[in-house]
């Protein structure tokens, strides 16, 4: 083993160095012991020598870690009717109803599908929070001011549809404010 020396004295107490030995109230050292690192030690060394022991283990950390810092599903599922739509049966014309169209805090440009209030924001996906928020229709055209000042005018038809969900709506995979 090599012995080397320390560039600069290290304080024998610090408070803001917990490594230099900080003592209890009853001055005690609040290291563990070598006995106690020595367990630890030979506890991990079992855990690494047995495969099934390790996928348990890493298996029930991932688990936790997916409970405490996932996010809901981000693919949007949809009811099917089981019936295949034809070419007769799809109106070849958007209806002019109603609509929400949205922009997050991304510059992503989209419309709901319906004028019904939206669904209190839950976690939101990284870059997508609502920001702006019109009643239109879908045929409808609204303005988006730029920070020049230029306003660009937006037919809410050419913006992809966000559909009903439980939360407020994710704008993943809209259009960009940048693309007008």
């Amino acid at each position: 083993m090599e012995v080397f020396e320390l560039s600069r004295p290290r304080p024998a107490t610090s408070s803001r160095c917990r490594c230099a030995g900080s003592l209890d109230s009853a001055g005690s050292s609040s290291r563990p012991s070598a006995a106690s690192w020595k367990r630890s030690i030979a506890e991990l060394t079992e855990i690494l020598e047995n495969p099934e022991q390790l996928r348990t283990l890493v298996g029930n950390q991932l688990a936790e870690i997916a409970q405490q810092h996932g996010t809901p599903r981000r693919t949007i599922l949809l009811a099917a009717s089981g019936v295949a739509a034809t070419a007769a049966s799809a109106p070849l014309e958007v209806a002019d109803d109603p609509c929400w169209v949205l922009l997050s805090s991304a510059g992503l440009l989209a419309r709901t599908n319906h004028a019904q209030p939206l669904p209190p924001a839950a976690t939101r996906a990284n870059h997508d929070l609502i920001v702006s928020k019109i009643i239109s229709t879908a045929r409808g055209e609204c303005g988006l001011i730029t920070s020049a000042g230029r306003l660009i005018k937006i037919s809410a038809l050419d913006l992809p549809t966000v559909p009903i969900t439980a939360h407020a709506p994710n704008l993943q995979g809209a259009l960009t404010s940048v693309s007008w």
